[in-house]
């Protein structure tokens, strides 16, 4: 899920990750939160979290919590569409 997420804009569209992120009901929280916390990919991880909050995954609160904030401000990008992917902390 997160290799997908880290080529989301690239070669991956958002639409398709979502719908990934959302057939992800549940998940080993140790596991994904290690990954999320040593991740060097600051994308990656808001990508991964917004999407959870957004489609209410029941553990999209854990996660955030055993991760806490990346990075300060928002991060931005530009889609291949020409709209622009706006990450908030």
């Amino acid at each position: 899920m997160l290799e997908l997420l880290a080529e989301v804009g690239i070669e991956q569209g958002l639409e398709e990750a979502r719908n990934l992120v959302e057939g992800v009901r549940s998940v080993r929280l140790d596991v994904l939160g290690a990954l999320l916390r040593n991740c060097p990919r600051v994308k990656v991880v808001r990508l991964c979290l917004n999407l959870a909050d957004e489609l209410n995954l029941n553990w999209a609160a854990e996660a955030r919590a055993l991760i806490g904030p990346r990075g300060r401000g928002r991060w931005t990008g530009r889609m291949p569409d020409g709209t622009t992917l706006i990450l908030k902390p």
